[in-house]
């Protein structure tokens, strides 16, 4: 979860409720140009939470920073 955090730039904690996620993961003004991912930010990790294994949710991490860094 740590890793999910550090690359939505958001504490560890709030991952742990989504709602708590959702709401550290709204755009500040500096960062407008984010707006309406709100909800895909949610969606990732209420999708995230779901999967029990851990290798694939570390396989899964791994992609997302990946493209993360491509961008």
């Amino acid at each position: 979860m740590e890793r999910i955090a550090d690359a939505l730039q958001v504490s560890p904690t709030v991952l742990y409720r989504p709602q708590n996620a959702i709401e550290a993961a709204k755009p500040t003004r500096q960062a407008a140009d984010y707006r309406g991912q709100e909800g895909e930010c949610a969606a990732l990790i209420h999708a995230f939470l779901r999967i029990a294994d851990p290798e694939e949710r570390r396989r899964i991490l791994a992609l997302v920073q990946a493209s993360a860094e491509r961008a």
